[in-house]
């Protein structure tokens, strides 16, 4: 979301507040599976993950032709909803078998993993999208950037089916 965020402002010369709002819908979208997802059918949550990889994986693909307009923000309310299903089912199955006096550690240290997955995808992802913008232009750079994101999304649904496989 921070390429994407940079591509508005920096690219598309949108201002903060405009590039801000824009971000409304992903983040509700990621809010509402996050607190929903358990609501679904038990045999489907060990899928959520690959389902969720897979939506962000289109989102990107899609972020990465469009560029703006319509198509943007529905992808970004499909990137939004791909999020929060892959997150918050990922997470529980992370920490699902961890004996409770020692859930607060592997809990700490799940979370800082997950800092630093963040960390090195919006600086790699970043310097990408950054490097590119100069030869590129917005709309190019956005269009590598988009279908790096895509492929790595991709291959993080492939894992995810793969997990959901194993767990039954």
């Amino acid at each position: 979301m921070f390429i994407a965020s940079v591509h508005l402002q920096t690219g598309l010369g949108m201002s903060v507040q405009r590039a801000g709002l824009e971000f409304l819908v992903p983040f509700i979208g990621t809010g509402i599976m996050s607190l929903t997802w358990h609501r679904l059918p038990a045999r489907l949550h060990p899928w959520l993950t690959a389902v969720g990889c897979s939506l962000t994986a289109v989102a990107y693909l899609v972020l990465a032709l469009s560029g703006r307009g319509p198509v943007f923000a529905m992808a970004m309310a499909v990137l939004g909803v791909g999020l929060g299903s892959a997150f918050s089912p990922l997470m529980a199955a992370a920490l699902h078998r961890v004996p409770q006096e020692l859930a607060a550690d592997a809990s700490g240290f799940l979370q800082t993993v997950l800092q630093l997955g963040l960390v090195v995808g919006v600086a790699g992802f970043g310097s990408l999208y950054l490097s590119l913008l100069p030869a590129e232009g917005a709309v190019g750079a956005m269009r590598v950037t988009g279908l790096a994101l895509a492929a790595t999304s991709a291959v993080a649904g492939w894992c995810g089916a793969r997990l959901a496989r194993t767990s039954r």
